[in-house]
């Protein structure tokens, strides 16, 4: 009778823990609202500040892996020249590089989508889980509400002049990727994982998904990362 008794408790708990994790909303805090400018590849991108984020305890191939273009193209069409949502880690807030940590958030219909989780679930990324707030298996791909009261929100002073004339514009809904940027301060075109690239500061920035696109706006290649 009693081992039945401490079987009934641990089923108990269990769905407790269960209900708590999986089944109740989560409370998700929101420490910023940007707009994304730039797509580097399938887990970074940088903002309307300049800032640049990193998708938290997801990993991406890089741009000479395969499966890079194909990430950095879905990523793209979900976030750039959108408004997102960030949750920043509060333990670090940024990595060795000074990306900003974060778990991602765009609106969908009356919710918001994890787009950290999405790109787990379409198969574009895999878990890379690091030491800071934030546990992937505990993650929703859907979340109906977001806590934005104490967020900071520099998207409504977002002007899409400064984007690119390659379809990065606020509310665009391109899905073509970034691989190639330049600044209008110069006639010469880059890979984005180049370190001219990063120099570009995103006032400046133009972007195009081919080299002939930006040969035919006056641009030549860089004569350091060499893209064709």
């Amino acid at each position: 009778m009693k081992a039945r008794n401490y079987v009934y408790a641990i089923i108990i708990l269990l769905l407790a823990t269960y209900s708590r994790n999986i089944l109740l909303p989560q409370k998700i805090e929101i420490n910023n609202i940007s707009i994304c400018t730039r797509v580097i590849d399938g887990d970074t991108f940088d903002i309307y500040t300049g800032a640049r984020i990193r998708l938290a305890d997801i990993d991406t191939p890089e741009y000479d892996e395969y499966g890079y273009e194909s990430a950095a193209d879905t990523l793209s069409s979900w976030i750039l020249g959108k408004k997102v949502y960030l949750d920043v880690d509060s333990q670090y807030v940024t990595d060795n590089y000074g990306r900003y940590v974060c778990v991602v958030y765009v609106a969908s219909g009356t919710g918001y989508v994890n787009v950290n989780k999405a790109l787990l679930n379409s198969g574009h990324a895999e878990i890379w889980q690091h030491d800071n707030d934030f546990n992937p298996n505990n993650w929703h791909l859907n979340q109906k509400t977001l806590v934005l009261d104490q967020a900071y929100d520099d998207s409504s002073s977002y002007d899409s002049s400064y984007s690119s004339s390659s379809g990065s514009s606020s509310g665009s809904t391109s899905s073509s990727s970034t691989y190639y940027v330049g600044s209008q301060n110069s006639n010469i075109y880059h890979y984005t994982s180049c370190y001219w690239a990063d120099q570009i500061s995103s006032y400046n920035l133009r972007t195009w998904s081919t080299t002939s696109q930006a040969r035919a706006d006056g641009y030549r290649a860089c004569k350091v990362c060499n893209p064709p």
